[in-house]
């Protein structure tokens, strides 16, 4: 596993080594941000490869996990994996910790995730997510008792 998410970092950081950075990081990063953004209802519990349309929450989240827990500590790979959904990680780890029958081992995972994001971005980049995260209520994240991550409109 770690050399996967070796091989996966190196796509996503600049180098001029590596062909074809741009395309490769947009469909790596798309892959895990879409179902942050599109999300589908979470009807099949076993993995599977899945295509980009029926990729879930749980599955790209789990998928994080690994990869930021295994790669080496880049800000930029740090930055470009959590910035754009920081917001609906810590809707759903604010969840998370209003309710007690929360899965223990994803509610760690998922602070080790926002820790690791705040001690790496940027002073400037971490205000402003935050302030945006303050500011707005549009959406809100929860794990129900199986593991299905789903947003609500409040």
């Amino acid at each position: 596993m770690r050399a996967a998410a070796f091989t996966i970092s190196r796509m996503l950081s600049p180098n001029d080594t590596v062909l074809y950075h741009e395309l490769m990081s947009s469909i790596i990063l798309s892959f895990l941000h879409q179902p942050f953004h599109d999300v589908i209802e979470e009807t099949d519990t076993t993995p599977s490869v899945r295509s980009l349309s029926q990729y879930t929450p749980a599955a790209a989240l789990s998928t994080l996990i690994t990869l930021v827990s295994n790669a080496d500590p880049s800000p930029i790979l740090i930055a470009a994996l959590l910035s754009p959904i920081t917001p609906a990680l810590y809707s759903l780890f604010h969840h998370m910790e209003k309710v007690k029958t929360s899965n223990p081992s994803l509610k760690e995972s998922l602070r080790g995730l926002l820790v690791t994001w705040g001690k790496i971005v940027s002073q400037q980049e971490g205000f402003d997510i935050l302030w945006h995260i303050i500011m707005s209520s549009e959406r809100v994240w929860q794990v129900d008792a199986e593991g299905h991550i789903s947003k609500l409109i409040e």
